[in-house]
């Protein structure tokens, strides 16, 4: 995923706010395991999220709907 690149630092700077940036993006679009990271960050406060359990809880009731479970990609 490209928001890993970038909060990662792999082969470019780290940038937390391009990882976020680009973590939106593909969870906007659908992108299941993006959905589930960001409901985790909401729950962490981390990739400067505040801690927002209802938002992370929304979050992981748009992967319910498509019939998912984030617990897959916490593994």
């Amino acid at each position: 995923m490209l928001s890993q690149i970038y909060e990662q630092g792999l082969g470019v700077s780290k940038s937390a706010s391009k990882a976020k940036e680009y973590l939106e993006l593909a969870a906007s679009s659908g992108e299941l395991a993006s959905m589930c990271r960001i409901a985790d960050y909401l729950r962490s406060g981390n990739l400067g999220y505040d801690i927002d359990i209802d938002k992370a809880e929304d979050w992981e009731n748009r992967v319910a709907e498509k019939q998912f479970d984030c617990a897959v990609f916490r593994q």
